[in-house]
């Protein structure tokens, strides 16, 4: 498995060790973002980090999941020099490479045992989690800012099996929440 995307070895001491935990919950969840993060920034890892928080219930506010998770992971994403070019170009700005937004991506969660970089598509990288650590249950969350979420009316795509997580913004977060809730689909 020459091939492996960098994460699984990054992973593997903590999953390695709920795998073989006698107690306590074996699953998993692992939020997603694809994002252009030209280039990554604080913010970035910091939804990251509120997502972790609320899914493992280490934060004030009620736990937003049905299921006690033994563990949550970060995949961060990039969308394609290509986009990214087209969308800084609008603005009068340069873009960063593919390759060296990867980079800076591995760079900013090294901090982060249980965060890191996505070179697969984001249902084919909790394929490739769940090939590995068998006795384990991967559910994902895909972590989207509110303002997309509005552009593309994401919540019409929320099920059991289609989680997300919004992370509000100025001037789109009630806009998400109606939309949530005219779908029945909010919390």
């Amino acid at each position: 498995m020459a091939d492996a995307p960098a994460f699984l070895t990054k992973f593997a001491p903590i999953l390695d060790e709920l795998q073989d935990r006698e107690e306590g919950s074996k699953i998993v969840a692992v939020v997603t973002m694809t994002g252009s993060c030209c280039p990554i920034t604080d913010a970035h890892c910091m939804a990251f980090d509120c997502a972790r928080e609320l899914l493992l219930g280490t934060d004030e506010r009620r736990p937003v999941a049905p299921e006690t998770f033994g563990e949550v992971l970060g995949l961060l994403s990039l969308n394609g020099d290509k986009h990214v070019g087209e969308k800084l170009r609008m603005k009068g700005l340069p873009a960063i490479s593919y390759w060296d937004r990867a980079e800076l991506t591995t760079l900013a969660t090294s901090e982060r045992p249980w965060m890191d970089f996505n070179p697969l598509r984001e249902p084919h990288a909790v394929q490739a989690l769940q090939h590995r650590w068998v006795n384990l249950r991967f559910i994902r969350y895909a972590l989207n800012g509110a303002d997309d979420v509005c552009k593309f009316q994401k919540w019409r795509g929320c099920t059991e099996r289609r989680r997300s997580i919004t992370m509000g913004r100025p001037g789109f977060t009630k806009q998400v929440i109606d939309g949530a809730r005219r779908q029945r689909i909010l919390y």
